[in-house]
């Protein structure tokens, strides 16, 4: 049981914590009230984030006491907190805006469903002992193939490669999905750097994004030119990661 200042502008806190990882996919907030005069009372909520939502504004004029429910559907600002991380201190917040009328925060509580973790496809190329040889200044390449046979709706793709090379800037780089999309990995940057050993998503190959979507199962191909003259090199491994 928690007293509830009268006619206080700094109201009054409840805290509760949440453990656990994971962010916000739906909330409930729930408060039983005591009070003779509901129509004082402002009521809101802080998370962790520090995000502040009202969920009560001075409403019920005269009735009785508050035994109420909020959720995004009775109250569209909880919206805001969908995606943040949940683990931490959450604050209930209420202040009683006019003389008289007291009360008091008997109970309250708080219950979020989380998003649901992200299901990764790991797969890894079989490529030759020695690795696959790219050809010098040669508009073709060598493209090496994987298999996904699990189906589902990809969100995001992340490739490694491992690619023995003495100039990195003569290479290009592509994916293609077996939906036939292409992603451009590599083109052409790092100048004389040696060896190409990297991961790509959408963040370093932003082309990668536009296979969210699209289907994970089939066969996947790996791209690899070498677009110009003297330096040779190799393609030693290369994997995905898949996350739906």
């Amino acid at each position: 049981m928690l007293l509830i200042p009268d006619n206080a502008a700094a109201g009054v806190e409840s805290h509760l914590e949440l453990t656990g990882g994971g962010t916000i996919a739906d909330i409930r907030i729930h408060a039983d009230v005591i009070h003779s005069f509901i129509g004082d009372l402002s009521i809101a909520v802080i998370s962790p984030a520090g995000t502040r939502v009202v969920l009560r504004d001075r409403a019920g004029a005269s009735a009785d006491d508050l035994h109420e429910t909020w959720t995004p559907a009775t109250t569209p600002a909880l919206s805001d907190l969908v995606g943040q991380p949940f683990a931490g201190r959450w604050t209930l917040h209420l202040t009683d805006h006019a003389g008289q009328d007291t009360g008091r925060l008997d109970r309250w509580r708080l219950e979020v469903d989380p998003t649901a973790a992200p299901t990764v496809i790991e797969v890894a190329a079989t490529v030759p002992a020695g690795g696959l040889a790219i050809p010098d200044a040669d508009a073709t390449g060598i493209t090496s193939t994987l298999t996904v046979t699990e189906a589902a709706v990809l969100a995001q793709a992340q490739v490694t490669v491992d690619i023995r090379h003495p100039f990195i800037g003569d290479l290009v780089l592509q994916l293609t999905a077996p939906s036939g999309a292409v992603a451009t990995l590599h083109n052409r940057t790092g100048a004389g750097s040696d060896d190409l050993r990297q991961s790509y998503d959408p963040t370093n190959a932003p082309t990668l994004s536009s296979f969210a979507g699209l289907p994970t199962d089939g066969t996947w191909t790996l791209h690899v030119r070498d677009v110009a003259a003297v330096d040779t090199g190799r393609l030693q491994a290369w994997s995905l990661r898949l996350f739906t």
